[in-house]
């Protein structure tokens, strides 16, 4: 199948969980049981995994078939450095935003959910001798800010 950006289209996966090259996936506030084509394949794919691991903000029809569900923050309790996409327009146009309010219940953001499991594999996912416990949206993203033209505000 041809590759875009260096990654295999989503029509790719479910033929590789039945022939058992993936037996574990992540997905990440994504919905892949009606996003992807054939939605009965992915379906019985996601199914027949032997871990299915979804950090989402709400229940989907992809979280029934996970077998961890790891609840993450939504937009307003969690700061925010948009990146990706502003690498392609024509100006600068991001900016660093704080936390809104507070996260309800047990919500992480993801990066602290990889950065305890990663931990745990003995992996040091932040850097900077932060852990899961000692960093903080902040300490993340104002390194990040202060490497723009602009520098951090």
């Amino acid at each position: 199948m041809p590759r875009r950006f260096g990654e295999w289209p989503c029509a790719a996966l479910p033929g590789e969980i039945e022939a058992s090259h993936v037996r574990t996936l992540f997905v990440v506030g994504g919905n892949p049981v009606p996003a992807f084509p054939d939605s009965a394949r992915t379906r019985a794919a996601l199914a027949a995994l032997d871990t299915l691991v979804v950090i989402d903000v709400l229940p989907t029809e992809t979280t029934e078939l996970a077998t961890h569900v790891l609840p993450a923050v939504g937009a307003l309790e969690r700061a925010d450095l948009p990146w990706l996409l502003d690498a392609y327009q024509l100006g600068v146009a991001t900016q660093f935003t704080a936390a809104v309010v507070q996260p309800v219940a047990d919500r992480w953001p993801m990066w602290r959910m990889f950065a305890a499991i990663g931990e745990r594999l003995g992996l040091d996912v932040l850097g900077g001798g932060q852990t899961a416990a000692t960093a903080t949206d902040e300490s993340l993203l104002r390194p990040l800010a202060q490497r723009s033209r602009g520098g951090a505000e």
